[in-house]
């Protein structure tokens, strides 16, 4: 793309405070549960105080079952579930998964989530995940501190060609990145990781379906100046999203072939002293399309800062008659001066 810019910023957390335990009174010798998440920067799922359940599974050190699928959740003065269970005189490993009713294969070996990330920005959920090893009855509560499985991806924009171009944004998405796969929880206790999520990107497999999805935006409309602006809604308009990795859409190869992953952006374009249209058309905007790899790990956010120069992307891929094309091709010319070339001789004038 020529002098468009696209910045992915280094990952960060996606929290931003502090764990805060949930604690409740533990009677006698019955396996009782506290549990706390990371707040996440998103308005529904998930933080401590909204967390309202969990599935849990545990087992001995000889790999026998004691908890299989079994639904916990808060009611209002404590995490509870039934039937009741008691300490037995071995330690216990427990797996936990958030929120209920994931599609959850577990065994002493290996406990895995068989996911798909819902394309309506409203529908998703807040993967979560959390490990306790060698819980005793010493501790007879068991604490469970879940990281995030997934990806949070956002977008901003800035237009640092204000004198040439007028770019008025309507939506952005990203487009054939993986919408599912199978989560493998990690044999590391997430108890004490202060926000970083214990998974890594191999914790991820089985990626293999191509989808796109669309964030919801700040505004219908958004004017684009030269200081970078958000694009998608805070919080509730991000895209969470399954960790990957992707190839970029190449358009010099593929102009015309749907392969690799590319952000879309909606938007009109114009020439700001004449208000005349270079993309797109009054109340029309089009997408136009920015070529990016992937390289998410779970627990992290991804900020990408789209800034628009003295160029504007390509035609998407979908466009059959002009993918891969440049969207702003710059006035040229091409200047060819005849040479002088002989008259024909005229018959001489005779003065008189």
């Amino acid at each position: 793309m020529k002098k468009l810019l696209l910045v992915a910023l280094a990952a960060v957390t996606m929290a931003s405070c502090a764990k805060t335990e949930v604690v409740e009174i533990n009677q006698g010798n019955e396996i009782s549960f506290s549990a706390w998440t990371a707040n996440p920067s998103r308005v529904a799922p998930t933080t401590t105080a909204t967390i309202t359940d969990f599935n849990v599974w545990a087992y001995t050190p000889a790999d026998a079952a004691y908890f299989t699928n079994q639904l916990v959740a808060w009611d209002g003065a404590k995490w509870d579930y039934t039937p009741h269970k008691f300490w037995p005189d071995v330690a216990l490993d427990f797996y936990a998964v958030s929120p209920k009713d994931q599609t959850v294969t577990s065994a002493a070996a290996s406990t895995t989530v068989d996911f798909t990330a819902n394309t309506t920005v409203a529908s998703q959920v807040d993967l979560l995940y959390a490990v306790n090893l060698g819980a005793t009855r010493a501790n007879p509560s068991v604490s469970l501190a879940f990281d995030h499985a997934l990806s949070l991806v956002s977008f901003k924009a800035k237009n640092a060609n204000t004198g040439g171009l007028k770019v008025t944004v309507t939506g952005v998405e990203v487009a054939n990145v993986n919408s599912k796969g199978v989560f493998t929880l990690p044999e590391a206790a997430t108890i004490g990781t202060d926000d970083q999520a214990t998974a890594s990107l191999s914790n991820w497999s089985a990626q293999d379906v191509l989808t796109n999805y669309v964030a919801t935006m700040e505004s219908a409309s958004v004017v684009l100046t030269d200081a970078l602006v958000e694009l998608t809604e805070d919080e509730a308009g991000r895209l969470l999203l399954v960790p990957q990795t992707t190839t970029p859409w190449d358009p010099s190869t593929n102009p015309k072939t749907n392969t690799g992953s590319y952000i879309l952006v909606k938007c009109t374009v114009q020439d700001p002293a004449t208000d005349l249209y270079l993309w797109g058309a009054a109340g029309t905007p089009k997408q136009l399309a920015i070529p990016f790899a992937a390289n998410w790990a779970p627990g992290k956010h991804y900020v990408y800062n789209i800034v628009f120069g003295e160029g504007a992307g390509y035609v998407p891929p979908t466009d059959a008659i002009e993918g891969g094309d440049d969207i702003l091709i710059p006035i040229t010319f091409n200047v060819v001066v005849d040479d002088f070339t002989p008259a024909p001789v005229e018959e001489d004038k005779v003065l008189s």
